[in-house]
């Protein structure tokens, strides 16, 4: 469950989500997740700050990433992807 605020509008939109996460396993966190959209020439999507935890104290990190593409006349001509996948951190 969480929330989101849009700002901008039309072609150009910044979406903020910021929530809460909980697992069928009992695992329960929160996540941050931006996206940009600008007029056909950049969308970048980051997730991140998305860690949770169980009762007995494992934690366990979700997918930390970005994926940033820049176009000039449709094309795409900065491509760029990272995401550390998920993963156990204590």
């Amino acid at each position: 469950t969480g929330t989101g605020q849009v700002h901008g509008g039309g072609d150009n939109v910044i979406l903020q989500a910021r929530g809460n996460v909980a697992t069928s396993d009992g695992y329960t966190g929160t996540f941050n997740w931006t996206f940009v959209f600008i007029d056909g020439r950049v969308t970048h999507f980051r997730t991140h700050d998305t860690e949770a935890s169980n009762e007995s104290g494992q934690r366990i990190l979700f997918a930390v990433g970005v994926d940033h593409v820049t176009w000039r006349n449709g094309a795409a001509v900065v491509p760029f992807s990272h995401s550390s996948g998920a993963r156990c951190v204590g």
